[in-house]
């Protein structure tokens, strides 16, 4: 009865959730017993020392009547003996494979590292040879253990396959592969537990829980990696992250190559970090994930075909600079998202066919300076927790909506320095012709303003009625929604550096015919109510 009722709370709890929530996972039901991950947040439901006596009270009720009544029939030692022992047999059996998530034979060749290195000077330099070694192997001295992607380590489906304890150790060159499965031991393919100085160059990892896994460390440097998780053969709450810093100082993350992660680079408490010339693609949530860090500087990276680009949350004075931010499609689903966030610096990104290219949801004083907004639904969306953010020399191009905001009166700016930015739909004159309009222009659309409250609208993008609501707005200046204008706009857009870091790799390019073929059916049905109506008459 206590579980059942335990069971219908975890219901209630998962899915009466805040329809208003910036963030929307879905209903859900969390595990009677386990650990459950939605977003960010991780509920763990187990047993605690009340559980267990209560358990062993049930367990042991029975038990004590079988022994009682096995002592009457004179059978008491040799029979209560047997069936006890059958009886904790039972749950040990029952226990070993509750865990038992994946089924690995390790081959015959495979041998042990670890009297090589336990019986290593501190200094030593390592080269391994190819084929595959044993892993849960753990570096407590500084060392460099060298090898090609033709050496492997294999963790056999438990714990982390590669521990380093130590400062300036370097890896470099081998294959990790099959890392244990549990989130809450952080099990991974490499593992810095408080390490200073680690240097990981040139490694492949594969099928781990998370790729790289630091805590309490200080500059670790992770360069020319290449990451490949175990995106569609487990549930997002089954595997963790390519790379995941927490509590780690000045990292240096470059050159690396992430895909099918829970989120391909992910920075908890992280600080003075510096992100740069990586790709992630291909994640169950975001490129990148910043949960409370500081001061880190992310830069020439690709974030594409995740479900969402990158997600900074609680993070402040961030610089984000000539980053791209691409084909992010699908539900609720952002280029890039900043979420309590404020004092940054955005210059030079191009955040380009994402369904929300920006969202601000309290975050303050940020600047967007020369960056690029093209093809996304909506460029951007910003909540009235959201004040004195400064946009200029940004070029908005081709944008389903340009900017929504859920407010009339607005703190945020459109111009700075009496510069302000270019907008595709805007026709503005400029009588002295110094390439800036001479009159203000409003880029928040009424449909955009009232599709924001009203998301079910949106099946009437593209409408004759929404072209001729448009066309009323620009003549009736009553009909403005916002406050919000730019009264400096460009004439013509300030050019973006090109991007220079790591391509995204090929794949069929997600159309955006969804939205279009709305737009034709809505614009179809209009057609033709008005001719049925002509021929009434």
């Amino acid at each position: 009865v206590m579980m059942m009722h335990f069971a219908d709370w975890l219901q209630d709890y998962g899915t009466n959730l805040d329809p208003k929530a910036a963030l929307d996972f879905g209903a859900f039901t969390p595990k009677l017993l386990g650990v459950t991950i939605k977003g960010n947040f991780e509920i763990a439901s187990f047993p605690h020392f009340g559980g267990y006596i209560l358990f062993a009270a049930g367990a042991l009720g029975p038990l004590i009547v079988l022994i009682d009544w096995l002592s009457y029939r004179r059978r008491k030692e040799r029979e209560a003996a047997a069936l006890l022992t059958m009886f904790l047999a039972f749950f040990v059996v029952q226990d070993v494979s509750a865990t038992d998530f994946v089924s690995y034979e390790a081959p015959p060749e495979v041998s042990s590292l670890q009297i090589l290195v336990d019986n290593a000077a501190p200094g030593s330099v390592l080269s391994l040879p190819d084929g595959v070694h044993e892993g849960q192997l753990t570096i407590d001295r500084p060392l460099t253990l060298k090898g090609t992607k033709n050496c492997v380590l294999d963790g056999a489906g438990k714990g982390s396959v590669l521990i380093v304890q130590a400062a300036s150790v370097s890896l470099q060159g081998f294959t990790v592969r099959n890392s244990g499965y549990e989130l809450l031991f952080d099990d991974a393919g490499i593992l810095l537990d408080e390490s200073i100085d680690t240097r990981i160059e040139g490694v492949t990892l594969r099928d781990n829980n998370h790729g790289i896994y630091v805590r309490n460390a200080t500059r670790p440097l992770i360069r020319d990696c290449q990451f490949e998780g175990r995106r569609g053969r487990v549930h997002e709450e089954n595997h963790g992250n390519g790379i995941h810093l927490w509590y780690v100082k000045d990292a240096l993350i470059q050159d690396n190559r992430l895909m099918g992660h829970r989120d391909g680079l992910y920075l908890s408490f992280a600080e003075a970090a510096m992100i740069e010339n990586n790709v992630a693609y291909g994640q169950d949530r975001f490129g990148l994930h910043s949960m409370y860090s500081q001061r880190n500087i992310i830069r020439d990276n690709c974030f594409g075909r995740n479900t969402a680009g990158v997600a900074l949350m609680f993070s402040n004075r961030m610089t984000m600079e000539r980053n791209q931010f691409i084909h992010n499609r699908g539900h609720r689903t952002y280029g890039l998202l900043l979420r309590d966030c404020s004092d940054s610096d955005f210059i030079h990104n191009r955040l380009v066919d994402n369904t929300i290219g920006l969202f601000l949801d309290g975050s303050n004083r940020n600047r967007f300076r020369e960056n690029l907004f093209a093809e996304n639904g909506w460029g951007v969306i910003a909540y009235s927790s959201s004040e004195e953010n400064a946009f200029s020399k940004n070029a908005f191009v081709s944008n389903d909506y340009q900017m929504s905001l859920d407010m009339r009166r607005t703190k945020n700016r459109l111009s700075e320095d009496g510069i302000g930015n270019y907008w595709s739909e805007a026709r503005p004159y400029d009588l002295d012709d110094d390439g800036i309009g001479d009159a203000p222009h409003n880029p928040v659309g009424l449909f955009a303003f009232i599709s924001k409250q009203y998301p079910d609208l949106t099946v009437f993008s593209g409408s004759p009625a929404v072209l001729a609501l448009e066309i009323a707005q620009r003549s009736l200046p009553a009909l403005q929604p916002s406050e919000l204008i730019d009264p400096h706009p460009l004439l013509k857009p300030v050019p973006v550096p090109e991007f220079e870091g790591p391509a995204l790799p090929s794949a069929p390019q997600r159309g955006r015919g969804g939205s279009l073929s709305l737009a034709a059916l809505s614009s179809l049905v209009s057609v033709c109510g008005g001719l049925c109506l002509w021929r009434s008459r």
